[in-house]
Order: structure tokens, then sequence, then C-alpha cells
């Protein structure tokens, strides 16, 4: 019982490892600038000294994947402890109803 316990800890922990593992990466990956990001030495990029035209939609660009992947992770992480919770609480009720047939056959033999 305590060598499954410690199995699905460790699984837990290194589940929990990589999401936090892969997550760092997604965010470093997603926050490297590109060559067309302006500089704040420019005056020319600063929008208070001039005036710019957008082009393409006026649309916010938010990366969520660190949250998505993180998220993921967690649900999974609760998924894998509930299962083991009814196994535990399963195998006791059994332990319980064992003893209570050995009980009960004891007394009707006494």
């Amino acid at each position: 019982m305590i060598r499954s316990w410690t199995l699905a800890l460790a699984f837990a922990m290194g589940l929990t490892m990589f999401s936090g593992v892969a997550a760092t990466h997604l965010v470093a990956a997603q926050d490297t600038p590109t060559a067309d990001a302006p500089t704040a030495a420019d005056p020319e990029s600063d929008r208070a000294q001039s005036f710019r035209a957008m082009t393409g939609p006026a649309t916010e660009d938010v990366p969520g994947g660190a949250l998505l992947i993180g998220a993921y992770a967690l649900v999974w992480l609760f998924v894998l402890l509930l299962i083991l919770r009814i196994g535990s609480v399963s195998r006791r009720v059994g332990i319980d109803l064992a003893r209570l047939e050995r009980s009960l056959a004891d007394h009707e033999e006494g």
C-alpha cells in the first residue's frame, strides 16, 4: 500500500515538474523579440511623438499556452488523486466487509 502511494506521488511530482518546465519554455519562446519590434531609443516608434497607422485587425494577442498546459496538468493531477483515493477507500471497505463476514460466521458457529 505504501509503495502504491509512493509511486503515485512520484508520478504526480514528475508530471508537475514536466508541466512547469514545458510552460517555462513556452513562455520563453513567446517572449523573444523580433526584428520588427521597435526600440525604446527610437523617437519615431514612440506613439506619443508620432502617429503610425496600424495594419491588420485590431485584436489583442495574449499567449496562453503555458496557462493551458498548467491547467491541464492540475486537472490530471486532481483526477489521479481522486482515483487513488477511491481505490484506497474501496480497499478499506473490502477489508471491513471481509472482517464482518468472518465475525458473522464465527457468531453463527458459536
